[in-house]
């Protein structure tokens, strides 16, 4: 890779920028990040030639400026020595806010044990209030796993567990599904090849014979829709995937109705054209009892929207269809990534989505949002983020918001590897009142990284700490001074009454 424009212009193409502002902006985080990665190397990919093709994967997405500035910049706090007040200089608190977030959240490192990974994924999502960093660290992950042809043995197994446990959770959680497809085919390939050839070469094989008969029958629907009234209507062949297609062969056995079956895409204008065209279709081809499901009337949890039937075809096989409108097509193909003009407004979709359900305060003195108005804000993004940090502009130049946050929080691991959010310069007995007061009661020592510690020892964010109890031990009147938090300070005066 030169050091060219080359890079941006592309970059500028993917993400429709027009703005002469925000093409400075990106060309500017370009060559930042050129300079700043130079000729460093992690696992074996040039850091900035990973950042790039990080950074393809978000102008693809379409969530702006902003966001491809923090994907270019995604580790220079994590591998390279420029100082914060560089970025904070050259572009602001809020890429600075997500930058900090990013290099929180990749210091964490993998455990192959369950109750980790799930601490993990609380962990990444408690990290990422802004969701958009949640997305870098996915796509991140996928360029990565795009660059893998073969691992280390020593690493194998652990990256390809954390992205199936950690990464392919997150992005079906935002709905991201193209994405969280691609990781799992990438993995499959990486960890069992020969299945993994086999499936696609099946796949492949089947759909390239049956491609005149998919054309036909994309025809026949079109026809049958025309004829119901219904003209603005587009199909597409869902492509199959590997890994799916592998996990559905372990449940149901080697069978060729898994390969020969049709998957077939209508996507509409309207809500109640997917009700029409549903009822068309199966008073022309019979549907499988069990198969029709209504993800309209009653969305995934992550907010994923379509209708679903199988039907039997004249000649005895079977069709998958969904049928969705335009905007809910969107949303599956981007989950919170989707957006309907972020080149005009700057704004991510997620933003977008909330204001569908309210509108923006314009003001600080406009009333409070009504409970029973924030409750029909989906409830995956309402588990997601803050709704109300969303609704009160979290975006604005004068507000240090999440910048401060990471300036004053830390998080401190158990023994367990379950996560203790705390703030700067807590102690082993705010640790301990956090994890478990009523352990933290009867608390007679600690280990901090495995070496013994004080009760009053500060911590540093990622220590791992282990508590010892004894059926003896009691608060001491000196653990006052010790600790730094209300919760524990509270919880030790009760003790001493």
């Amino acid at each position: 890779m030169t050091h060219t424009s080359e890079e941006v212009r592309h970059l500028i193409e993917l993400a429709h920028i027009s703005s002469p502002e925000y093409r400075a902006l990106v060309e500017q985080a370009w060559f930042f990040a050129w300079r700043a990665y130079g000729n460093k190397q992690k696992a074996g990919i040039f850091l900035r030639e990973h950042a790039f093709e990080t950074a393809k994967i978000v102008a693809a997405l379409d969530l702006g400026p902003t966001t491809i500035t923090a994907a270019l910049l995604h580790s220079v706090l994590l591998h390279t020595d420029v100082p914060e007040d560089a970025i904070r200089e050259k572009f602001g608190e809020r890429t600075l806010s997500r930058l900090q977030a990013l290099k929180a959240v990749s210091v964490v490192q993998y455990k192959d044990d369950r109750a980790h990974a799930e601490s993990m994924l609380s962990f990444f999502i408690a990290a990422s209030e802004d969701l958009r960093v949640l997305i870098i660290k996915i796509t991140e992950r996928l360029a990565r796993m795009r660059k893998t042809k073969v691992f280390p043995r020593n690493i194998s197994d652990r990256v390809l567990k954390e992205t199936m446990t950690i990464y392919v959770p997150l992005a079906h959680r935002l709905n991201l599904w193209p994405i969280a497809r691609e990781l799992e085919d990438r993995c499959f390939k990486l960890s069992n090849p020969d299945a993994y050839r086999f499936i696609t070469r099946e796949i492949t094989a089947r759909e390239k014979r049956s491609e005149k008969a998919l054309s036909l029958l994309k025809k026949e629907f079109l026809s049958l829709l025309k004829k119901a009234g219904i003209k603005e209507a587009t199909t597409e062949t869902r492509i199959k995937s590997a890994w799916s297609t592998f996990q559905k062969l372990k449940q149901k056995g080697a069978t060729t109705e898994l390969f020969d079956m049709k998957a077939v895409r209508i996507i509409l204008q309207t809500e109640e054209e997917c009700y029409r065209a549903l009822d068309v279709i199966h008073r022309k081809f019979k549907p499988i009892p069990g198969r029709v499901k209504d993800y309209i009337a009653y969305p995934k949890v992550n907010g994923y929207q379509s209708l679903h039937t199988t039907v039997v075809l004249a000649d005895e096989s079977r069709a998958e269809i969904q049928i969705r409108t335009k905007r809910m097509h969107e949303f599956a193909q981007f989950g919170v990534a989707a957006h309907e003009n972020y080149k005009h407004h700057n704004q991510a979709l997620l933003t977008k989505q909330i204001r569908r359900f309210f509108p923006p305060p314009e003001t600080s003195s406009l009333p409070p949002v009504p409970e029973a108005r924030l409750r029909k804000v989906p409830s995956f993004i309402r588990e997601l983020v803050d709704v109300r940090a969303y609704i009160s502009d979290p975006f604005n130049e004068g507000n240090k918001g999440r910048a401060d946050f990471w300036h004053e929080r830390m998080f401190i691991f158990d023994e367990h590897d379950a996560v203790i959010e705390l703030p700067l310069r807590a102690t082993v007995l705010d640790f301990a009142f956090a994890a478990s007061p009523s352990r933290a009661a009867r608390l007679s020592g600690a280990k901090v990284n495995g070496k013994p510690a004080l009760v009053e020892t500060e911590l540093k964010n990622g220590d791992t700490v282990k508590l010892a109890t004894s059926k003896s031990a009691r608060p001491h009147k000196s653990w006052l001074s010790a600790a730094r938090t209300e919760l524990a300070k509270a919880q030790i005066k009760a003790a001493l009454e």
